[in-house]
């Protein structure tokens, strides 16, 4: 099987989100949100070939690389997908689903840094926009791996705590009261 097509970069932006397949990472409304793989690749599929309606079969063929699974792990990826991208599937803004052929995306991607044009749900994306985004993006990124670098350093620096015997277990005697 021949590799997906790619969207325009490793960082593009999809109306007011911005993604990073390489982590499966979508950054929306400030919040990091974390996708599946397959449901990535299946944004960056869409990404690649935006404004084409590209079916389950071909969905299946590209994403799952020919792997026997059910028509309904499409469905449950772009269910997904849209969560992640906040897009209402009875009125979508970024996925359209077009009855028995397949999926559109309705807005071409944009290179992370490019001005994005204004859409119909009266987003304007500017270059400034995108390096906050992905400035954002990088900080959030890397506020993460510290912390999880400094949790596990701790969990190195603090031995763990004695088991008690069971004899540290037993109700112990009251101390003799004061004679006075």
């Amino acid at each position: 099987m021949t590799a997906p097509p790619s969207p325009p970069s490793r960082f593009f932006v999809i109306g007011d989100v911005v993604a990073d397949p390489e982590r499966n990472l979508l950054l929306r409304h400030g919040e990091i949100v974390k996708l599946e793989p397959r449901v990535m690749a299946v944004l960056a599929y869409l990404a690649a070939n935006p404004g084409r309606v590209v079916g389950k079969d071909e969905l299946l063929a590209r994403v799952w690389n020919g792997v026997h699974v059910v028509d309904e792990a499409v469905q449950r990826a772009v269910s997904l997908l849209r969560a992640a991208l906040d897009d209402d599937p009875r009125r979508p803004r970024l996925i359209e689903t077009v009855p028995t052929r397949g999926y559109r995306l309705m807005i071409a991607p944009h290179p992370l840094g490019e001005p994005v044009a204004v859409n119909s749900s009266g987003f304007a994306g500017s270059r400034p926009l995108a390096l906050v985004l992905a400035a954002l993006l990088a900080g959030l990124i890397l506020g993460a791996v510290t912390m999880e670098m400094r949790r596990t350093s701790l969990e190195h620096i603090a031995p763990p705590a004695p088991t008690p015997t069971p004899q540290a277990l037993q109700p112990q005697p009251a101390p003799p009261a004061p004679v006075g």
